[in-house]
């Protein structure tokens, strides 16, 4: 066939990241064209001179790989969809070459079917049996609260999945398997639809981005009492950004560290002895952080109990992407720009010597901690 549907995949620390953007209408593909894995890490090539490409962008290093396609091949016409589409915080639309066409519908949309209507599968691209892989099954491609004022996930169109299928449960693999079960935050009832399906199995993690929601917290702790040692491994990844009250507040969470600590504390009781990791997030390199927030970060910090519950950070530079409220409603002067290849997606703000000294007081507060910590701050360059 002239069709191709392309998805990427990369390695990294000897797992598989598989970007599988055409699970949900993978029959429906099928019918329509071949499809085709790319690794993002080595040369890009196609089978194919002439025809109709579809690809799944999710990040927007993938669309710039496409956008290096698209010159590659100019008598192929690309289809490009996917969540990287369907927001509105890059630009460069006008740089892109003639031959791609940019859609912000889904698959089954654009080929005249009802989203969700076609069974959820994964064909495996032709990989080495690596320790490890990781795939997502989507949920929402919305947050349902869309409040924080430094967060992208406002699609143009928002789409959420209503039958839940657990197709992934029929992914044939026999080594580790890590199943992104993907909202940007996962609402109460499909928590529950999940975890109440979902059993314990060693070989199979599920990470699960969770709010801070008293709801969020009941449901978690009926299903960690009714399931006892039949709850599955999760990791839980929940966006405490900076923990200060004050903080908190000019980001527009709706939570205050009393949240946070109220379900890490419930996970610490009920998940102890169960295969629970709880990912914090964390946000630095403010514009305006205040001595006693550094403060009320200790204090959250030493109330964490790290001989109970697996904990992991991440550290991530504040980054203002284009069109979120911080970008558009706030005044803050530029550092630098942010770019992938063409494409523009915000900038990095200026702060002084004072603030860029309280970003490394938390950090060293971080760092100082018992646990693995993912630093991308890069030395607050």
């Amino acid at each position: 066939m002239n069709s191709l549907f392309v998805q990427f995949y990369n390695t990294i620390n000897n797992r598989y990241d598989l970007i599988n953007g055409f699970s949900d209408t993978y029959d429906l593909c099928k019918t329509k064209g071949d499809f085709l894995w790319i690794d993002e890490n080595k040369p890009y090539k196609l089978p194919i001179q002439k025809g109709t490409v579809y690809v799944s962008v999710c990040y927007l290093t993938q669309l710039y790989i496409v956008y290096q396609l698209a010159i590659m091949y100019p008598d192929i016409k690309f289809i490009v969809g996917g969540p990287v589409t369907n927001t509105n915080y890059w630009v460069g639309k006008t740089l892109i070459p003639k031959n791609i066409n940019i859609i912000t519908c889904t698959v089954e949309e654009y080929f005249g079917v009802p989203n969700f209507s076609y069974p959820w599968k994964l064909e495996l691209p032709e990989i080495e049996k690596y320790d490890t892989i990781n795939y997502m099954y989507t949920l929402d491609n919305y947050c349902y609260w869309q409040k924080c004022i430094y967060c992208s996930f406002k699609p143009i169109k928002p789409n959420s999945r209503t039958n839940i299928d657990f197709g992934f449960l029929n992914v044939e693999y026999t080594e580790k398997q890590v199943i992104n079960l993907y909202a940007p935050s996962i609402s109460p009832s499909k928590l529950y639809t999940l975890l109440n399906k979902l059993t314990y199995d060693k070989n199979i993690r599920y990470d699960i981005f969770l709010r801070a929601d008293k709801k969020i917290k009941e449901v978690l702790k009926k299903l960690l009492i009714e399931k006892g040692d039949k709850f599955p491994f999760c990791k839980f990844f929940l966006g405490v950004e900076f923990p200060s009250n004050r903080m908190l507040k000019f980001m527009k969470k709706n939570n205050t560290v009393e949240d946070f600590l109220n379900i890490i504390e419930m996970l610490t009781e009920f998940g102890y002895g169960k295969q629970i990791i709880m990912h914090l997030p964390f946000i630095l390199r403010w514009n305006n952080l205040e001595s006693s927030d550094i403060i009320q970060l200790e204090q959250f910090l030493s109330k964490l109990d790290y001989n109970k519950l697996n904990f992991v950070f991440s550290v991530y530079p504040l980054e203002i992407l284009l069109n979120t409220p911080l970008h558009n409603d706030y005044y803050i002067d530029i550092d630098e720009k942010l770019y992938r290849g063409p494409f523009c997606y915000g900038f990095k703000p200026l702060i002084s010597k004072e603030q860029i000294d309280l970003s490394q007081q938390a950090l060293n507060l971080l760092n100082n901690q018992p646990v693995d910590i993912y630093d991308y701050t890069n030395g607050f360059k």
